[in-house]
């Protein structure tokens, strides 16, 4: 009996990937750098294990190494517009998360 294998993605790993190598996608006023880059990361997962079972693993809570050094990567925050990256990236990952995974399955 050859089960087909489980496929477990670094889904913050995928993401963070996918808005910096995507460029400014968007589509209808709305930022889908994140959906294109994770998805079509995930189908070529599975074509390449020819397997559809997924588990998505995100990070939750504060990072550990925040909590060892408290100004971990506070530079990236200092700088405008490397903020609102930062905040348009979660945005799309949250959405990712909660809508486009969900009505998937």
């Amino acid at each position: 009996m050859n089960e087909s294998p489980w496929i477990i993605l670094d889904c913050d790993y995928l993401a963070h990937r996918a808005y910096y190598s995507t460029g400014r996608l968007e589509f209808e006023g709305k930022g889908t750098s994140v959906a294109f880059g994770f998805l079509s990361e995930v189908i070529r997962q599975q074509n390449l294990h020819a397997s559809g079972k997924v588990a998505f693993c995100f990070d939750k809570g504060k990072s550990l190494r925040k909590e060892i050094y408290g100004g971990y990567k506070d530079h990236s925050l200092s700088d405008e517009f490397e903020w609102k990256k930062k905040q348009e990236l979660h945005k799309q990952i949250h959405f990712m998360r909660d809508e486009y995974l969900l009505e998937i399955g």
